[in-house]
């Protein structure tokens, strides 16, 4: 896994790569909670073994998070 702070990503790599039909579950948790309450969303792209493409858009993740006044 690397995290890249100046771009937002966090790339992870499967070593042996993840093969097709297998379902994978990544769990993520954050460093510190943003300023605003609300549902805050990231897009999931997945790229295949070796080939220099743009990669397949998966999906959103999301994360909720309360404030105290919610």
């Amino acid at each position: 896994m690397t995290r890249e702070d100046k771009t937002q990503t966090v790339s992870v790599t499967f070593d042996p790569p993840v093969p097709p039909g297998k379902t994978i579950t990544i769990g993520l948790r954050p460093v510190k909670n943003p300023m605003y309450s609300g549902v805050y969303l990231f897009g999931v792209k997945a790229f295949p073994q070796g080939e220099k493409s743009s990669g397949r858009f998966l999906g959103f993740g999301r994360f909720h998070f309360y404030n105290g006044n919610d």
